[in-house]
């Protein structure tokens, strides 16, 4: 099966004549690979650093450009405030016999970025026992949040209505979120910065020239509907937040990835932060394969694991992951109902080249995209 690596979209993109970005974004992600994001970058274009802005790793670049700089500082700050109300959230979840399991960025972002976050983290991610939904609930709101929503038209809070939430508890498997305002202070270019982001962050504005956190927790009884969370929790670790547990490097891993490749063909994400996530795993743990192997045969999971995770392995100069991995997620074993291809066109704005298999003999192409 033919391989898109890191390389083949630095080289389609620089050969477009386009901005670059694609390139850029591929040599920020290996250069965090292979430890080597203390390498100051070029100056850029502005329309690739709003790209990498928007697309959610404009914090590993690294550049005598004052952007950058102005970008750290404020995600540090967005950050130590949502590592802070995580600790909070978590204690006061003990309290209530609640111990909760944090997984995605706010268990990952400390301890794989210590010199900077890829981007600000809209969310709290944590995990409770489904028989414990009731006592977490209670104790979120015992701490001032509520599931509700910002009107941006009333520059407020409105709680969420009764439906709405029974909605959306009745059909996925985590609650209405939990959120609450929280004034934060920047510098003034930081906050005129972060105003012309292009990018989803976790960040309000008054006409004053106030921001405002919008500090927000997704509490979750599962992480996916056919998928069983009491093992996950029976081999978990201990979490970088005090207190709670975080999910072991392989069910991070295959779990990010296959959540991030579903959101791509059936939700429209469009965000590379996940794929620093899944380097930052690559790169610093000892990685259970065999159980990321079971997990993709148990839930036919091959496709969404097999063309992100091969991805991610082509950033690094030298290769992490064993071939005969390949071979075991290969997508043409099991089901392809869920299979779409390597979905890396829609990320860098790209599109797929004709295959040279279905070229007609004699040199018969399709007609040239516009």
């Amino acid at each position: 099966m033919p391989v898109v690596q890191a390389s083949d979209i630095e080289g389609n993109a620089l050969q477009s004549g386009e901005s670059g970005w694609h390139a850029i974004a591929c040599r920020i992600l290996s250069d965090y690979a292979d430890a080597e994001t203390g390498r100051p970058h070029e100056s850029i274009p502005d329309s690739a650093w709003d790209r990498l802005r928007a697309m959610k790793i404009d914090g590993l670049f690294r550049a005598a450009d004052p952007r950058s700089g102005l970008l750290q500082s404020a995600y540090a700050r967005i950050e130590a405030m949502q590592q802070a109300s995580a600790a909070e959230a978590v204690q006061a979840l003990l309290a209530r016999d609640v111990t909760p399991l944090a997984f995605k960025g706010v268990d990952l972002t400390p301890r794989y970025f210590a010199d900077g976050s890829p981007s600000a983290m809209n969310d709290i991610d944590l995990l409770v026992k489904r028989d414990e939904i009731g006592r977490a609930r209670t104790a979120l709101l015992g701490l001032g949040f509520r599931q509700a929503y910002f009107d941006e038209t009333r520059g407020a809070l409105v709680d969420a209505d009764i439906a709405d939430i029974a909605d959306v508890e009745r059909m996925h498997y985590e609650l209405y979120p939990f959120r609450r305002i929280l004034p934060i202070d920047f510098e003034p270019a930081v906050a005129a910065e972060l105003r012309a982001s292009p990018a989803k962050q976790p960040l309000v504005f008054d006409d004053d020239g106030g921001a405002w956190l919008v500090d927000e927790i997704d509490l979750h009884h599962s992480v996916a509907l056919d998928v069983d969370p009491q093992p996950l929790f029976a081999r978990a670790r201990m979490s970088v937040v005090p207190g709670a547990l975080a999910l072991d490097a392989a069910d991070h891993l295959w779990l990010i990835t296959s959540r991030c490749y579903n959101e791509v063909a059936l939700h429209g994400k469009r965000s590379l932060r996940d794929f620093a996530y899944i380097v930052g795993i690559l790169r610093h743990e000892s990685v259970d394969w065999s159980r990321v192997l079971a997990v993709a045969s148990e839930y036919e999971m091959r496709p969404a694991l097999y063309y992100y995770l091969r991805f991610a392995d082509s950033l690094f100069s030298n290769r992490v992951v064993d071939p005969e991995v390949w071979s075991r997620l290969d997508p043409r074993q099991g089901s392809r109902a869920r299979d779409w291809g390597w979905q890396l066109a829609c990320l860098f704005d790209t599109l797929d080249a004709f295959p040279e298999w279905a070229k007609r003999p004699g040199g018969g192409h399709p007609p040239a995209c516009p």
